[in-house]
């Protein structure tokens, strides 16, 4: 999920940084040049919080799935730790 997060947030950033350089009027070189500092910093930061994302899914789906296992098992199919001797 980050590297998709990544992808998009970049090119968005580049993309309107490009548009806002074209509309201001700004030398095209210093328009490209500021638009690949913004798509590596958009793309840092929606690697970022794809991974938060992705992190917080993966526990919550995580925990459902325990949750639900935990509900259907019946109490005689538990184990017993004790040692018989």
């Amino acid at each position: 999920m980050g590297r998709i997060y990544a992808g998009i947030l970049g090119y968005l950033g580049m993309s309107l940084s490009l548009v806002r350089g074209i509309r201001s009027g700004a030398d095209p070189d210093v328009a490209i040049n500021h638009a690949l500092i913004v798509l590596v910093l958009f793309a840092t930061a929606g690697f970022l919080l794809g991974r938060i994302a992705e992190a917080i899914i993966d526990e919550s789906v995580r925990g459902q799935l325990e949750q639900e296992l935990a509900m259907s098992s019946p109490p005689s199919a538990k184990v017993s730790a004790t040692r018989v001797a």
